[in-house]
C-alpha cells in the first residue's frame, strides 16, 4: 500500500541508502525514516479492511502468495483489519526502538507502559479498537488481536497486585506471558495470580522469577 504514496516511499528508500528502489522494506523503516505526522499520514489513507476478493484485485500480481496465506484459515466475517494491524505494526517498531533509551536511563515505568500498551494491541477485542491520532506513536495499541482471554486475564490479574508491566510473550499460540514486576511487589504478584487464576481454574502454578542483569561485557 505504500506504492501508493510514492514520496513517502522514496523518503524511506533515500533514509536507507543500501535498499534498491524496488526492494520490500518492513515497517520498521516507517518510523526509522519518517516524521510521525507523515506516518499518520499514511495510516490515515489505509483502508479499515479488505476482503480476500478486494485483495487479490488491489495486489494481483502477488495472487499466488495471498493464495497460499487464505488456504491456512476462513476468510474472516469482517474482512482483514488492515489499518489497526498495521498500525501495531508501525507502533511496535517505534516502542522498540525507544527501549534502547529506556534501558540506558533505568525507566521501569516507561518500559512498564509500553508493555502494557503492546499488550493492548495484542488483545482479544470484542470490538477492533480505533486509531487515535491525538496520542504518540509509541502510545498506539493497534489491534494485532493475537493474544488468548486466558493471557488477557493474567496479564491484568498482574497489574492488579503491582506490576509495573505485563504483556502476552513467545513465538504464539498464546502460551506464556511475562510482567515486570518491582522486586519489593513480587509476593503481592505471585499470590494474587495464584488466587485468582490457578486456583480458580485448577491450573497447577507456573512462574518462574528472574532477575534483570546487564548482560556481558569487557571486563
Amino acid at each position: 500500500l505504500l506504492e501508493k504514496h510514492p514520496q513517502a516511499y522514496q523518503n524511506v528508500v533515500d533514509g536507507r541508502a543500501e535498499m534498491d528502489i524496488d526492494k520490500r522494506f518492513h515497517l520498521g523503516d516507517v518510523v526509522e525514516c519518517l516524521s510521525q505526522n507523515e506516518a499518520y499520514s499514511l495510516i490515515e489513507s489505509l483502508p479499515v479492511s479488505l476482503g480476500r476478493k478486494a485483495l487479490l484485485e488491489e495486489f494481483p500480481d502477488q495472487e499466488d502468495f495471498l493464495s497460499r496465506q487464505f488456504s491456512s484459515h476462513d476468510e474472516p466475517t469482517d474482512g482483514y483489519q488492515i489499518k489497526m494491524v498495521i498500525t501495531y505494526g508501525i507502533a511496535e517498531a517505534q516502542r522498540s526502538q525507544m527501549l534502547g533509551e529506556v534501558l540506558n536511563e533505568g525507566s521501569v515505568d516507561t518500559f512498564g507502559q509500553l508493555m502494557l500498551t503492546s499488550h493492548d494491541g495484542d488483545r482479544i477485542h470484542l470490538d477492533h479498537a480505533r486509531f487515535d491520532p491525538g496520542k504518540e506513536l509509541h502510545l498506539q495499541p493497534g489491534d494485532y488481536n493475537c493474544s488468548l482471554p486466558e493471557i488477557d486475564d493474567m496479564v491484568d490479574i498482574a497489574v492488579r497486585h503491582g506490576a509495573v508491566g505485563a504483556q502476552v510473550c513467545g513465538a504464539g499460540l498464546g502460551g506464556s506471558m511475562m510482567a515486570l514486576v518491582r522486586t519489593n511487589r513480587a509476593e503481592a504478584v505471585i499470590e494474587g495470580m495464584r488466587k485468582e487464576y490457578y486456583e480458580p481454574a485448577g491450573i497447577e502454578e507456573g512462574v518462574t522469577v528472574g532477575m534483570p542483569v546487564s548482560g556481558s561485557g569487557i571486563l
